[in-house]
């Protein structure tokens, strides 16, 4: 994605969308596991 910008080369470039795709989908996907398993896991114990 950056070399597409900088570079201003021609042609569509997938490899730059799908990491700036996949960089926040696992960034999301980890705060929300870090975010619900303390509230599951104190659950259990009540």
């Amino acid at each position: 994605m950056t070399k597409d910008i900088v570079f201003r080369q021609k042609g569509f470039q997938p490899a730059g969308m799908y990491s700036a795709i996949k960089l926040p989908a696992i960034a999301l996907t980890i705060f929300c596991y870090c975010a619900l398993a303390p509230r599951f896991g104190m659950q259990d114990k009540q």
